[in-house]
């Protein structure tokens, strides 16, 4: 309440402090916020290290937003890690078990494309790709939100699986597939995909 003003003048020190006091009793979801004051120094002052314990000992409980965060910033080099596609892939596997977007998403994208280590697994590349695909279905990118930032890693899930089509890697070639998942990622306003929809229509690929 004191974070967001609810009710209440809004305090970041004082929420941050209650979301301390609650992480200390074992609240997993007051851990991961807290983890996130510490990473935008809301209320505190700023620590990655901070952070990122706060997000292992979340994640280590199986609560699912920490292992998406944890391995979001070891595969983008965030909180002070470097960035290493293999120390991402145990939180977000764990994340994707738990049915995140996201995760999946990350996965998809690390297998198709190979990375840090980690090897291409067109199979795995294609699973991931497949179920991120298929749960992004509405929302458009807004600015810079956490609503526009998950609609934007599904708009590249969906371009992802189009290109895959598109050029017949890890799938049978499917030019019609592929302009369906193009034209459902362009709508989103995602620009690449909405390119590969006018080289498609104007090549005559996968439209009537």
């Amino acid at each position: 309440a004191y974070m967001e003003g609810a009710g209440v003048p809004r305090n970041e020190s004082r929420g941050a402090g209650w979301l301390a006091r609650s992480a200390r009793q074992g609240n997993l979801r007051a851990m991961h916020e807290l983890a996130l004051c510490y990473e935008f120094g809301e209320g505190v002052r700023r620590s990655n290290s901070s952070a990122v314990q706060l997000l292992k000992q979340a994640a280590r409980k199986g609560f699912m937003r920490a292992q998406e965060d944890l391995g979001v910033a070891h595969m983008d080099g965030r909180l002070g890690l470097p960035p290493d596609a293999r120390k991402a892939l145990p939180g977000l596997r764990l994340a994707a078990q738990g049915g995140s977007r996201r995760a999946h998403t990350r996965l998809g994208v690390v297998f198709a494309e190979g990375r840090d280590g980690v090897e291409r697994d067109e199979t795995q590349a294609e699973m991931h790709l497949q179920k991120a695909a298929r749960s992004y279905r509405t929302g458009h990118l807004s600015g810079n939100s956490a609503a526009g930032s998950e609609v934007r890693e599904g708009a590249r899930a969906l371009y992802k699986l189009a290109k895959r089509f598109l050029d017949g890697k890890g799938v049978r070639q499917d030019h019609f597939k592929a302009v369906d998942w193009a034209a459902r990622s362009s709508i989103k306003g995602y620009t690449p995909a909405t390119l590969m929809l006018a080289d498609c229509y104007s090549a005559g690929l996968g439209v009537p």
